[in-house]
């Protein structure tokens, strides 16, 4: 936001691993523990934790037959996220400087501002840093789901395609990071749409699912459906325009009709929102 305000565009690569907690291969993980001094019975105690797992799979009652785990760190752990996060901590290590590194989970964002034709190549290096990084710790990027945006406010942009692992990132105006629909003009329109779209599907669904239900159970559904799609993230995305407080604010109202199973015409949603305490009011 800083460099779109100061008129410098930003070139910003979004990437994802490609199954990145099942691949995680546990002999070059255990050797960067040794490396950030995790060493001893600790280090066997992991060890322990990540050999000799096995899965199977059971439909109907059957079991299928045990297959040993050879690599992956075991998901649904207290652990596992926190072994991952160790084997790709080192990661922003193998960019230039300038270039950011954002890390969360299987997901990484990489940008640079682009000032000269050389900052484009600078970014295009580190691109190919990271495939080169990929092939030597055992991890793969998913090429589908990794594409490039362009952030700026310039009439005449520095233009070029940046090559990832052989493939030509498609270049996109929109994109979703860690669930939130970041755009190239950084502004919320889109984020607003997708969230308000979602929440109105689902105020459907509860609509005609639950219509003979009490309305305690609308509410807690609406908390636990609706609601919680509509404020994840808002920190970030709040609206602060007219047109996005009001499409925010349709799904409230629409929300109010649904637990109060009215949809009369000259019904007042005001008054409905006035004494119950399901959409936050005391």
């Amino acid at each position: 936001m800083r460099s779109f305000d100061q008129k410098i565009q930003s070139d910003i690569a979004i990437l994802d691993f490609s199954r990145a907690f099942d691949t995680v291969p546990h002999e070059r993980l255990l050797d960067k523990l040794g490396h950030y001094g995790i060493r001893g019975p600790i280090h066997n105690w992991i060890m322990a934790f990540l050999y000799n797992r096995q899965m199977w799979v059971v439909v109907d009652g059957k079991s299928s037959c045990k297959a040993c785990v050879a690599s992956g760190v075991p998901q649904g752990t207290v652990l596992g996220p926190l072994l991952f996060m160790l084997f790709i901590n080192d990661l922003p290590n193998v960019v230039s400087p300038g270039t950011t590194t954002r890390l969360f989970a299987d997901d990484c964002l990489v940008y640079r501002e682009i000032k000269t034709g050389e900052d484009k190549v600078t970014l295009q290096r580190d691109l190919s840093a990271l495939v080169t990084w990929a092939k030597i710790w055992g991890m793969q990027f998913n090429l589908a789901k990794c594409n490039v945006m362009r952030i700026h406010r310039l009439q005449s942009p520095f233009l070029r395609t940046y090559e990832f692992s052989g493939t030509t990132l498609a270049e996109v105006e929109q994109a979703k990071y860690l669930w939130i629909t970041l755009s190239d003009k950084l502004d919320w329109e889109a984020q607003v749409d997708n969230i308000t779209q979602k929440a109105s599907n689902t105020l459907n669904f509860l609509k005609r699912n639950l219509k003979y239900c009490p309305k305690q159970y609308k509410e807690v559904a609406y908390f636990a459906l609706v609601r919680s799609t509509v404020e994840y993230g808002s920190v970030v995305w709040d609206p602060h325009t007219i047109r996005e407080k009001d499409k925010v604010e349709r799904v409230n109202r629409r929300a109010a009709r649904m637990v109060n199973n009215d949809y009369g015409r000259h019904s007042s949603v005001t008054s409905m929102h006035a004494h119950p305490t399901w959409l936050g009011y005391s």
